[in-house]
């Protein structure tokens, strides 16, 4: 008699008598439970997924209606500008802060301040700084600097400096050295180059403020000198003394 094997017997009787007993007891909650775990991987495979793209789709639809609300708008506006005012104003902004180093219009401009304010211009000299740096980005804004000698009584010169104040391209004094009746002046007139890039067209376009409108109209008051030719800067500078003129004009690149 093997007892071992009597032993395996027994002990595959006792658990096939008990897996039948369970499965009599709990047979009817057998395909409840298939059915509940099929349903969580269902739930967790499928409805959630689908429940997520859903949301998604809500959210890029919101997105989507806020750019064409976006475009509505930048549409209106642009309908009701008055194009040839913008041109008007954009070239006036252009001629008060260039987009590049504008010598004409520095030339052109004390030129112009000079003759109104009754002074001569004698030795003048740029100081144009790196010719090859980019100034796109700069939080600064860049700046010829120019040197003058100016011939003229003081309240001339101040006169002079004043209307410098208000003119195009827009300057700074930083220097005055008065003796007598002439001075050494410096003057910075700045600059900014244009932004660079593709424009991004879901961008909100805005109207111009009230603040800015009365800049704009604040620039437009100081006149236009952008036709004034090249008045020579120093017709007679020694007349009073000698009877001959003069003129020298030095540049220095730093």
């Amino acid at each position: 008699m093997d007892l071992n094997k009597d032993l395996k017997d027994i002990h595959l009787n006792i658990n096939s008598t008990t897996f039948n007993i369970l499965y009599r007891k709990y047979k009817s909650f057998i395909l409840p439970v298939i059915i509940i775990i099929v349903c969580v991987i269902l739930l967790f495979l499928v409805i959630f997924p689908q429940i997520k793209a859903v949301l998604d789709a809500k959210e890029k639809e919101v997105i989507e209606r806020q750019k064409l609300e976006v475009l509505k708008n930048n549409y209106n506006l642009l309908q009701n500008m008055n194009l040839d005012k913008l041109n008007t104003e954009l070239a006036m902004l252009s001629r008060t802060l260039p987009p590049t180093k504008d010598f004409a219009g520095i030339i052109n401009s004390i030129s112009d301040k000079s003759v109104k304010a009754g002074v001569r211009i004698g030795d003048f000299e740029f100081t144009v700084g790196n010719i090859s740096k980019d100034t796109e980005g700069t939080i600064v804004f860049p700046s010829i600097q120019i040197t003058l000698d100016v011939v003229g009584e003081p309240e001339s010169v101040l006169n002079f400096v004043r209307q410098l104040y208000r003119s195009m391209p827009l300057c700074e004094i930083t220097t005055i050295e008065q003796g007598g009746k002439s001075a050494r002046i410096k003057i910075q007139f700045f600059y900014k180059a244009f932004p660079q890039g593709p424009v991004n067209k879901e961008s909100p376009i805005v109207a111009f403020a009230s603040i800015d409108t009365a800049l704009i109209n604040e620039l437009s008051s100081w006149g236009d000198v952008s036709e004034v030719s090249s008045i020579p800067l120093s017709p007679n500078i020694s007349e009073e003394s000698s009877g001959s003129a003069s003129l020298n004009a030095s540049s220095s690149a730093q």
